[in-house]
């Protein structure tokens, strides 16, 4: 596990309208599952233990999406200050040791993982690129404070790859909109998590869902330490939605990731949503592995 300090800030960044930054946050996850079949996800960069500069980068998305993968393919931005520029700026990870690469949330019951992705960053570098990726970071994540000012019907943007949809030939994911479906200050169900009224399908597991308006917000919300929470704010990760099944019964499911697979239900638009604020159960567990083990090496050269 590396610490790992950024070549410098990418110019123009500050500068970026949220929602693009958004674009830039997520990595389509491609696995393949022996006997089974190609399964498609999201993931986002997130700085964990970030200190005097370094960090621990991860890529957040959840177990299921993982679970039985041997393989796993990533398509990376390359920063335009790269040595060399290919004619499509994008760079391509198989990682054929995945299965020792990813950690679980502590919790079982929490649909949560992380793969740590510090070795695609080198790769990129060994081949003379710059990886380019906006991270996220607890200063753009809700707080359990910041989401119990938020109400029902707050607008919210889902970013990820629906059926394994995405702008392949610029490497971009899609953009959902809809609504909050419960108030993300209550325990849905007496779990950390809340629901979202916006279509997910296959792939979408693991999209990162952010508070997002253009406008002013039904209620006045805090604003972050770097000032975000007008524009776009993490609140939570999408894993499973709703579906009624041939006796009429809604059920909710983990959202399927085999590419192809029969959904054996009508999905009525009702996504669940991980509490953005269980991402700090890996904090508390990196800032434990430190204190066992010392410092998680120095920045990446």
């Amino acid at each position: 596990m590396n610490r790992f300090k950024p070549t410098k800030d990418d110019a123009g960044l500050g500068m970026m309208r949220a929602a693009d930054q958004n674009a830039y946050s997520v990595v389509r996850l491609e696995g393949e599952v022996p006997g089974v079949g190609t399964c498609t996800g999201t993931g986002f960069f997130y700085q964990f233990c970030k200190k005097d500069g370094l960090h621990i980068p991860a890529i957040v998305t959840n177990k299921h999406v993982l679970q039985g993968v041997e393989q796993l393919t990533l398509r990376f931005h390359i920063r335009a200050d790269s040595p060399n520029i290919p004619e499509f700026p994008t760079f391509t990870v198989t990682d054929r040791h995945i299965a020792t690469r990813w950690i679980p949330h502590p919790d079982p019951n929490i649909d949560l993982a992380v793969i740590l992705s510090a070795g695609y960053v080198s790769e990129c570098r060994r081949d003379g690129f710059n990886l380019f990726c906006v991270s996220l970071t607890y200063r753009v994540t809700a707080s359990e404070s910041f989401l119990s000012l938020i109400p029902g019907g707050e607008d919210i943007l889902m970013v990820g790859y629906p059926n394994g949809l995405w702008d392949s030939h610029n490497n971009y994911p899609i953009f959902r909109k809809g609504v909050t479906a419960t108030s993300p200050r209550n325990n849905y169900e007496g779990r950390p998590e809340f629901l979202i009224d916006v279509a997910s399908f296959p792939g979408s597991s693991g999209s990162p869902v952010f508070l997002y308006h253009a406008g002013p917000f039904s209620v006045n919300l805090p604003v972050l330490p770097d000032g975000t929470a007008h524009y776009s704010t993490l609140i939570g990760i999408m894993y499973a939605g709703h579906y009624q099944n041939a006796e009429g019964v809604i059920v909710p499911a983990p959202i399927p990731t085999i590419l192809g697979k029969t959904v054996t239900g009508i999905p009525i638009n009702l996504a669940c949503v991980i509490k953005a604020t269980e991402l700090l159960a890996f904090e508390a567990m990196f800032a434990q592995m430190e204190v066992k083990q010392g410092p998680l090496c120095g920045p990446v050269p």
